[in-house]
């Protein structure tokens, strides 16, 4: 699907969708990220779109323990 030689960019941008502090960031940019991809790499699209779902459930639950970390920070 993508190239030896692309592996290492593509991985990285993927890895942006998980850097996102908002659940609005983090579905904005898996979508960014299945255009960017889909440009030279159409499967790697398909396959972002498809698993997002997947991809963006970490995003409901880092939400909730953040606000639990502030609920539980001392003044």
């Amino acid at each position: 699907m993508i190239d030896k030689g692309s592996g290492e960019i593509a991985a990285a941008t993927g890895r942006t969708i998980f850097a996102q502090t908002t659940t609005k960031a983090v579905h904005t940019q898996l979508n960014v990220v299945a255009d960017l991809l889909g440009r030279q790499f159409p499967p790697a699209k398909a396959m972002l779109l498809e698993a997002a779902t997947d991809i963006t459930a970490f995003a409901g639950l880092r939400a909730g323990l953040l606000e639990e970390d502030l609920v539980h920070q001392p003044a």
